[in-house]
């Protein structure tokens, strides 16, 4: 497993899975929409929304639109139209590989019109699936992701894995086995938002509790 590492430059595809749930729309879309404000995000780029629930892709965006709207105090018009451009929705189910070759077909036609360098693999397009899902669904979104082809060896990949990972040392050990049963080691980064959330909270009241801190 991996701390995070920086790539510059790189055009990418960003599969948010668990597309319409409430992590998403509060996290995640606001702060994509940060990125792309403050133009940290590269010219070709797709942000694919995937869930299990049915709705166009104009649906979704306006869906990610009201969350940039909702959780933003302010939004510039241009910027957040630019952004919106970017993002695709694919609706399926995580344990049909059928859905997971389509999306492939899908992130293939929207990353062949990019103008991607031949250079190095830190500058070339990249695919990230985020797990913003249930680590019941882990296991077959991530076999899916390989046997429909998402995961390939001609383009570079990371998975994102959200949430808590696991409720004990025996739940983790068992999706990272899960995990590393599909991806590389080096592929994987986990992101728990909790690690450590109940000690910052308390740092205050740490500081004048203890004379020496």
């Amino acid at each position: 497993m991996n701390a995070m590492t920086t790539i510059t430059n790189t055009s990418f595809s960003l599969i948010i899975f668990g597309a319409s749930g409430h992590l998403a729309q509060l996290k995640l879309y606001p702060e994509l929409y940060v990125l792309a404000l403050k133009k940290r995000l590269p010219k070709d780029y797709a942000i694919v929304g995937f869930s299990r629930k049915e709705m166009s892709s104009d649906e979704f965006k306006k869906l990610v639109e009201d969350s940039v709207r909702t959780n933003m105090p302010a939004v510039t018009e241009d910027a957040l139209k630019d952004f919106l451009a970017h993002v695709h929705y694919h609706q399926g189910q995580y344990s049909e590989e059928a859905d997971f070759s389509k999306l492939n077909d899908e992130l293939n036609k929207i990353e062949s019109g990019w103008e991607n360098p031949a250079c190095t693999e830190l500058c070339r397009s990249v695919r990230l699936a985020y797990f913003s899902i249930p680590p019941t669904v882990f296991a077959d979104t991530a076999h899916n992701l390989c046997k429909g082809g998402v995961h390939n060896k001609e383009i570079p990949f990371r998975c994102i894995v959200e949430k808590p990972v696991g409720h004990d040392q025996k739940s983790f050990e068992k999706i990272k086995k899960e995990l590393v049963g599909c991806f590389k080691e080096e592929e994987i980064y986990l992101l728990d938002h909790y690690l450590g959330k109940e000690a910052v909270r308390n740092i205050f009241y740490l500081r004048y509790a203890n004379p020496v801190v």
